[in-house]
């Protein structure tokens, strides 16, 4: 049977008149002694546990400490927000400008439907519309999304839905 030398005791199975014992030495007292069967497969189960958080550990490297990083200068590292909000506040001056283009009705119908997720026949009942023309003014809202960003300037066509 294959040993590991990390963990502080041995297993093994014997077999004595046809009638298997397991058995446990603690490595550090050197003590013996006959477990059952269920205390063998728990633990084997923690050998295999362990195991798998060392592989885990070695593939990805121990966590870091500041003992480990006291060499270099990390004064910057340290004080470097991990989260750079660049893309977010991109995406919310373009959606304050993309907002800009839509009717009021248009407006509120993205806000409403589109942003908070309100449904389409809901809407249309609070605000005593027919849920077609919600339909129709969500199409002319993605047309618009799709002019404004993707579009080029020599492709643009005006939306019907627009007067």
């Amino acid at each position: 049977m294959k040993k590991l030398k990390e963990f502080e005791y041995e297993i093994w199975t014997t077999e004595e008149n046809g009638e298997k014992k397991y058995w446990v030495r603690v490595k550090y007292t050197d003590e013996i002694t006959q477990v059952s069967l269920p205390v063998l497969r728990f633990l084997r189960c923690e050998e295999k546990r362990i195991r798998r958080e060392k592989d885990v550990e070695r593939e990805q490297g121990k966590d870091l400490s500041l003992n480990t990083l006291a060499d270099v200068d990390t004064s910057e590292y340290w004080l470097a927000d991990p989260n750079s909000f660049e893309d977010e506040i991109i995406a919310n001056l373009t959606e304050e400008e993309f907002m800009k283009i839509l009717t009021p009705r248009q407006l509120d119908i993205y806000l409403y439907c589109i942003v908070s997720g309100v449904g389409i026949r809901e809407y249309a009942k609070a605000n005593q519309m027919d849920h077609s023309s919600v339909r129709a003014s969500i199409a002319c809202i993605r047309k618009k999304v799709k002019k404004f960003f993707f579009d080029t300037p020599q492709t643009v066509k005006k939306c019907p839905c627009d007067k």
